[in-house]
């Protein structure tokens, strides 16, 4: 009967797998209504249709090297630290890295390392060996555990990319279970929230608050997990903070935030407002690749100090103007990586359909 019963279930999940494989509707991100025009044809192409004649005008898409997929690889692990792979002879830079204080901070920040590596013909290796005795303020060598962040730029000095990830070892070293992404505070109202962010590997985390836990809902046929995930967080007071812990494998992260005031409230509220953060001139992180982090993160830091209740984004977050899906989510990312130590507290919005930041 358990034969039986297994044998089923693994055909069903083929069964709607392969289903899911045959609706566009499913196989493609779904076009915001904002955009007129724009649909899939009988083939599943992306395409623009003309309101005069009627045509079909096929997307040309873009090849450039710099997507989120080619920046954002899981290394490998060596003796000394980390090998990053970007598969791309002709691809060239510099490497920081350093680590996250192991203290518990409400707005977490690494701290770059004095040394960097090179980047070569597409490959560089981080020395986390080096980051040892007074370096060392992850507690690596006690717990053989630690969060890094890196960024990446290219020859010309800049900056492509900021990413972050766990590393367990004392040598050799390895990659751990990270999130690389968020977790970011999302759709608040006074009785709950959606809490999402992007792992490296598959997993089926929870979220623990106020003593209970809450997972998100699997997709049938995926028994290891999802790489994104958006859990719901829900029977909550209005008005009120909750400390929250991601729970991932082995690891947690603590934060918290506060859902909305009741229906009706007239209780006064501070929000944020701005728009426009393009990448701009003058270097540095004004320019991380479609984003201008160094205002951005100011504005941040004045809504967490005024004690905003949300920030309201109106449109313009990245550089755009590419045919690249790829390269635009590349730009997205460095967009949520640069809010992202308030976002884990507290909500940025937009009012545009196009954007979603969780």
């Amino acid at each position: 009967m358990k034969r039986f019963i297994l044998f089923f279930m693994l055909f069903f999940s083929a069964f709607v797998l392969s289903a899911q494989k045959s609706l566009p509707g499913e196989v493609h991100s779904q076009i915001p209504l904002v955009y007129t025009g724009i649909n899939y044809n009988d083939a599943g192409e992306l395409v623009f249709t003309s309101i005069k004649n009627g045509k079909d005008a096929p997307l040309d898409e873009e090849q450039p090297f710099f997507t989120l997929d080619n920046i954002r690889v899981v290394p490998t692990g060596s003796e000394n630290g980390l090998v990053f792979d970007f598969k791309n002879d002709s691809f060239n830079g510099t490497m920081y890295y350093g680590m996250f204080a192991n203290e518990k901070h409400k707005y977490p920040q690494e701290v770059y390392f004095r040394k960097s590596a090179r980047i070569k013909a597409g490959k560089v290796e981080i020395n986390i060996a080096q980051l040892s005795d007074k370096y060392d303020i992850a507690d690596l060598e006690k717990t053989g555990k630690a969060k890094i962040g890196y960024r990446i730029t290219n020859t010309f000095g800049k900056i492509i990319y900021n990413g972050q990830l766990n590393v367990e070892g004392n040598g050799p070293f390895s990659p751990g279970l990270s999130i690389v992404e968020g977790p970011f505070i999302n759709k608040v109202s006074g009785q709950e929230v959606y809490i999402s962010f992007t792992t490296n590997k598959t997993c089926s985390p929870e979220v623990e608050v106020d003593g209970r836990k809450f997972h998100a809902i699997q997709m049938m046929g995926n028994p290891t997990g999802d790489l994104h995930h958006e859990i719901r967080i829900h029977h909550l007071k209005p008005g009120t903070t909750y400390p929250y812990t991601v729970h991932y494998g082995d690891y947690s992260e603590t934060y918290s935030f506060t859902t909305a005031a009741r229906s009706g409230s007239r209780e006064a509220f501070v929000f944020g407002y701005t728009s426009d953060c393009r990448e701009g001139a003058g270097g540095g992180e004004r320019g991380v690749y479609g984003v201008n982090t160094y205002i951005m993160k100011k504005m941040a830091a004045v809504a967490v100090y005024e004690k905003a209740a949300f920030f309201q984004f109106t449109g313009d977050m990245i550089n755009g103007y590419s045919s690249s899906i790829g390269e635009t989510q590349l730009q997205y990312a460095n967009f949520k990586t640069t809010i992202e130590p308030c976002g884990i507290i507290f909500l940025f919005t937009s009012d545009q359909e196009t954007t979603k930041l969780c």
